[in-house]
């Protein structure tokens, strides 16, 4: 039997800010680590949709709160590189006091901690085993099976459980884990300022809360008035599985009719599904993992839905995996 080399190779699949702030830590401490997702871009929902026209969506997390107290060192970082900025209240700006956004758009706030890391966008893994001391994986375009001695799942708790069938001491605690969908609209309109935001914020009962795109820092250049939807997840679970045509077409159909026409035609539309959008039922603890420490499977989810939530958890990843090593001897 083989024996595991003295410094462990890692591979992270997820390349939201759990995957992305456990790769940085442990890049940053010498580790060989390998970062794997099926987007092209990184950042999971932290995200921005744009157009050839030139517009721009947040069509993921609308912002960070910049007061909690875990986000200081990163928002340091991030301020520092210019890739986030903190909303300046002005009167009528549609701006609120301590929120923090990516620029030009929020993808653009993991890209100082991506900076260096070995990326593998595109490369979404189809399967994993184990392999005597090694855990393998297999891509679904069907390249050469990968292996690592340490492999951590920084996605959605089903998606986690479907790739790791077999490993009941992972998965088992995963199925309580319980999330909502959210259909996301992005709405653009000729007109500045022609949209009510009480019309798009609670009144129309199928949305949950609605973002001015423009109002945000680095937004001046947007061609049209853009405007970020989530719908309710009453209305998300009901329309989960229809195509994203029809589910557009029924946005129109419900603006139009429950606003009597203060919302107008929008001269774009488009939605985005999120499957695993909140946390209904959390893990209740940063992280789950093996018991010999070779496993770790994390997110935002396991402690709630938020930026801090995925920041803590991959960080928590990063210093048990630290802290092994250091006990092991291996640095």
């Amino acid at each position: 039997m083989e024996s595991r080399v003295s410094s462990p190779d890692i591979a992270i699949i997820g390349a939201g800010m759990a995957g992305i702030a456990c790769a940085r830590r442990l890049t940053d401490d010498g580790f060989s680590v390998r970062v794997y997702d099926k987007s092209r871009g990184i950042g999971g929902r932290i995200a921005t949709r744009r157009t050839e026209a030139g517009l721009r969506f947040d069509h993921g997390i609308p912002f960070i709160d910049a007061s909690v107290p875990e986000m200081g060192p990163l928002l340091d970082t991030l301020l520092s590189a210019g890739s986030a900025a903190i909303s300046a209240v002005e009167a009528g700006s549609g701006l609120s006091e301590g929120r923090c956004y990516g620029l030009p758009g929020m993808s653009g706030l993991l890209r100082p901690l991506a900076d260096g890391l070995v990326l593998n966008r595109g490369s979404e893994v189809s399967e994993v085993a184990r392999r005597d001391l090694w855990w393998e994986l297999s891509f679904k375009d069907g390249r050469a099976p990968e292996r690592c001695d340490i492999l951590i799942c920084a996605v959605p708790a089903p998606q986690a459980c479907a790739l790791l069938k077999g490993v009941g001491e992972i998965t088992d605690p995963l199925t309580a884990v319980a999330f909502d969908p959210c259909w996301t609209f992005m709405l653009g309109f000729d007109e500045s300022r022609a949209v009510d935001p009480s019309m798009l914020s609670g009144s129309a009962r199928f949305i949950a809360d609605a973002y001015r795109e423009n109002d945000k820092p680095g937004r001046a250049d947007l061609p049209m008035d853009c405007w970020v939807a989530h719908a309710t997840p009453e209305w998300s679970i009901r329309h989960l599985e229809l195509d994203r045509p029809e589910v557009t077409d029924r946005l129109r159909d419900v603006l139009l009719t429950t606003s009597d026409g203060s919302v107008p035609e929008p001269a774009f539309v488009a939605a985005h599904r999120w499957r695993y959008a909140r946390t209904r039922t959390a893990l209740g603890r940063p992280f789950a993992a093996t018991a010999d420490g070779s496993l770790f499977v994390g997110g935002d989810w396991c402690l709630g839905d938020k930026v801090e939530h995925a920041l803590a958890s991959g960080a928590a990843i990063a210093a048990a995996i630290v802290e092994a090593d250091a006990a092991r001897g291996s640095r």
